[in-house]
Formats: C-alpha cells, structure tokens, sequence
C-alpha cells in the first residue's frame, strides 16, 4: 500500500472521479460507513449506553462525520453530532450529508460555530463514552490559532477515548507536525498520509488503521512514493497451502549461533521463533557447556554444541565445525545473546565474511560489526540486519535521538551504502531492501516494549528465508507477523506484561490471519 502526499491524495480523489466516475459524494458515503463499521465492531460495548459524540468541522472530514453518524445511529449507537463552523460554511458532499441526519430526529445536532456557544457544550462532552475527531482534515499547513485551537485542547484534556478521521486535527498531514487532538485510533481513508507515520508522533496517531473508501487500485499506479505500508494483502502470494508430500526437508534448516551463561533465554527465543514461523528444522549452536541446558528447554530444535572461551562464550575454535555443519542448513541467524567477547567478535566477523548461506545478524552480532564496518563490504551472501535505535546509532556512530529524528533517511542510507537489507525496529518498524522503497509496518503495540522481542523477531526472520521466501519477503512478512502477533497478545493480555514467549503462540495464528484478511481495516 502506498504512502501518499495530501498532494496526491487529491489527485488519486480527482482521477477516481474524472476517470472512474467515482464522485465525492459516493467516496465520503464509503468512508462514513467504513468508519461506523470499525466502531462498531471495536467500541460496540457503547452501544445503547454512552454517546458517541463526532465533532465535525464544514469540509469533507465533517461530511465523514456526518455520514458515520446516520450508519451509527442505525447500528443502535447514541450519536450527537457538535458541528463546530456556521450551516452556511458547508459545500458540495458535506452540506447534502449535513441535511440527511438534520432529518434524523435520533440523532442529536449541537451547533457550536463560537468559543460561547461551544463552552455550554461539557455536559454533553465530559459524560460521552467516545469522541471521534471530523474536525479538520489533510488541508491544515501552519499551527492551528484560536477557536479551533481551543477545541483541540479541550479534548486533549478529556479523559475519554478519542478517535481521529483521517488525521487528528491539526495535524500537518505531510510533515507529521503541529499541535493536534491526541487519538488513541486514526482511522484514516483510501492510503496513509505520511505524516501520520513519523515515529515522532506515534503518540498523538494512536493506532493508525486503513479505511477502503472504493478507491479503483488501478487509479494510484502512477502515483510516484518511495513509501509503501506494510498491510496482510502483501502476503497472500507469498504465504500458500503446502502440498500434502511435504516434509520438514521441503520448509528448510536454520542454524542459529547464539547465547552464553548471562543470556540463555535469547538464545531459546530465537530458535523457537524460527520453529513457530515454520522452519522444517532448526539447530542451535550454543557454548558446549550450556548444551544440556537447551536439550532440556527445547523439544523440537536440535543442539549442537561447540568449543566455548574462559567465559563460556562461543570460540573461534569452532569456526571449521561450524562451517562444515553450514553445509546442510538453508540459513544462519547470530546474535542473539552472544556478549561481545573479543575472541566470540573475532568468531562471528568470520563467519560473516566467509560465509557461502544467508544470514541475518540481530543484537550483540550488530554490535560487533559496527566496531568494524568493513567487515560488511567482505560479505558474499545476501544479509538481513536488524537493530534496535540503540544499535543502528552505534553502526552509525552517532546518537539515538539522530536515529528517530530521521529514521525513514538513515535506514535508507544505509543500506544502499553496504548493500544489506535492514530493519530498523521501533514504533512503526521500517525495511530497506535493494528495491530502493522503504517499507513500514502497519503492525505492533507498546506492550511489545519488552526483553526477548527482537529475538524472536531474527528467528522468524531467518526461518522464513530458510523457507526460501527471499530477503525483502523474509523481513517484510517477518516483522508483520511478528507485530499481529504481539497484537494478538495484547488483545488477550491487555498491554502490561506481555513476554516475548506470550508472542511465540500467537505467531501460527498471526500467519493464518493473513489468508483470511479481508482488506477492509489494516
């Protein structure tokens, strides 16, 4: 899914009409439904109890609002709607909209065209179960002044959930600036602006969700954006039935070299999130002295241990077994929990450049390697990093607040430098392959902010590409899935204490959902 300008967006709108016959009036009637749909199945425990209160300014964001009112009020919802601007203000779709739901004695109207007149409104807004935000759309540019600014504070003081149309008001939808309501949903229409994905402020987006307002796919393929979202539909040739002569031969062998006494659990994280994403077979390498400890955690992987330092961490002197049990694996991951032991560095930039199987290199392997860069211009084989903020800032040699102020460029940057493929975790995690786009995932949640993740995350990332999925396909659907599943955690859970070990369960289902998604919310 692409990411689109304001600018382009209003394109793709004019060429749906002139080209498709797809008139504005038709889009917003999609959009108000898609939006009442949504609420409907997520916020549903309102129903017949609180008021949903949309707040609607006079342009198309308001007509949105007005159209999700009447699907609402059918659906069985309290609806007020609080038009904010003068009747007289409203044009086109928005006014014909307007007039439907003035009809509907259900649906409560409160005109509030004034600081006065919106100052008798907190009886009706302090008690409300759910806020949803049609008050200004993509067209904001400066820093919104004085009556509707007043409004955006007085919600962001409430208490009560709010949910933005689009983009929360206020909000400049190309730079991702300016003061704004703070929605704990977007729900924005057609494509997603690229302003809403700033990692900056992921906090004022909230959960940004995809809404289908019957935008034809064709009108958007000479749409020109570097910026893809990452959504389920991406996957649905990718992830296929598998044929009944398979055998754990047919879904390839991973070998991960990882842990030491301080981080056994890395180690047994990464190998099960290889198993969970389907690897056929996966081997842990691990210091001999802690094989016993793995044979006993870990049921359906196999062990092989190796010769181990002073310190019980992995040895250059198990280079040669370790390149000759290469030979029956489809992938390698390392990383995970190895310390950064001189001797284990020493091991690891080895096998890095003398290796002849993909590889994906996470954690204490991305910090050996940024202590010598070079050893990535030595590389044979293709090659998936994926860092933490904290650890893309040491390959760089700069600072993490470098990092997340300009993450989309850097990541970029370098990959192009070096040829890899890389996954900047985070709010919004991104992938930069060779393709030169950068892609950015729809999935994830807070209560991923936990030990473990990004271990399980390189395992399901090298057992896809020991499945044969390919480096851009392994990281993309890696991180998708590994986002849905943590969704699928919380969703469970609730967001506090949330273990990685809770996400290795969900991920077969995380899979699954995708052959089922229909497209209609991301």
């Amino acid at each position: 899914m692409k990411v689109v300008t304001v600018q382009q967006m209003q394109e793709l709108e004019k060429t749906a009409g002139k080209g498709y016959g797809i008139k504005q009036i038709q889009l917003m009637e999609n959009a108000g439904r898609g939006i009442a749909g949504w609420i409907n199945e997520h916020r549903g425990e309102l129903k017949g109890k609180k008021e949903v209160v949309i707040m609607c300014g006079s342009g198309n964001n308001g007509g949105d609002g007005f159209v999700s009112a009447r699907y609402l009020r059918e659906m069985g919802f309290k609806v007020v709607v609080v038009f904010l601007k003068k009747e007289s203000d409203l044009k086109g779709a928005a006014r014909s909209n307007f007039a439907k739901i003035k009809k509907n004695r259900k649906i409560q109207i409160h005109k509030a065209g004034s600081d006065k007149q919106f100052a008798k409104l907190n009886d009706i807004l302090s008690p409300a179960g759910l806020i949803v935000d049609c008050i200004l759309g993509t067209g904001v540019k400066g820093e919104v002044k004085g009556y509707f600014r007043t409004v955006i504070e007085y919600i962001n003081n409430l208490s009560q959930d709010a949910i933005a149309v689009d983009i929360p008001s206020g909000l400049n939808a190309n730079a991702g600036t300016g003061l704004c309501v703070k929605a704990g949903v977007t729900l924005t229409m057609g494509l997603p602006k690229a302003g809403l994905l700033k990692p900056e402020i992921a906090d004022v987006v909230g959960r940004l969700k995809v809404i289908d307002i019957g935008l034809p796919k064709d009108a958007s393929k000479d749409i020109k954006s570097n910026l893809e979202y990452i959504k389920a539909q991406d996957f649905k040739g990718v992830i296929s039935s598998r044929p009944f002569s398979s055998h754990k031969g047919s879904y390839g062998h991973v070998l991960i070299l990882a842990g030491s006494p301080m981080y056994t659990g890395a180690a047994y994280l990464c190998a099960m999130g290889a198993l969970r994403s389907g690897a056929g077979l996966v081997t842990l390498g691990v210091p001999r002295s802690l094989q016993n400890i793995y044979q006993v955690k870990l049921s359906e992987a196999m062990t092989l241990g190796l010769p181990e330092t002073e310190y019980g961490t992995l040895s250059p002197d198990g280079y040669q077994e370790i390149m000759r049990f290469m030979e029956r694996v489809d992938s390698i991951a390392l990383g995970p929990g190895l310390t950064q032991n001189a001797d284990t560095a020493r091991l690891i930039k080895k096998i890095v450049t003398s290796s002849h199987k993909p590889i994906v290199i996470d954690a204490d392997g991305v910090n050996i390697v940024a202590g010598e860069m070079l050893v990535l211009r030595k590389v044979k084989v293709p090659l998936i990093m994926t860092p933490h903020p904290g650890e893309m800032a040491r390959l760089l040699h700069t600072s993490v607040k470098s990092v997340q102020n300009d993450r989309w460029k850097i990541t970029r940057a370098l990959a192009d430098k070096y040829g890899v493929t890389l996954v900047l975790k985070g709010a919004h995690s991104i992938i930069a392959g060779k393709d030169k786009k950068i892609y950015i995932n729809s999935t994830g949640n807070p209560g991923m902010a936990s030990g473990g993740m990004g271990d399980v995350l390189t395992g399901m990332i090298a057992g896809l590409l020991g499945q044969g999925l390919g480096l851009l396909n392994s990281a993309k659907l890696g991180v998708f899935v590994h986002g849905k599943a943590g969704d699928m955690a919380v969703e469970e859970r609730g967001e506090y204490g949330v273990l990685a070990a809770d996400l290795l369960e969900k991920i077969p289902y995380a899979i699954k959902s995708i052959s089922t998604s229909q497209g209609v919310y991301i």
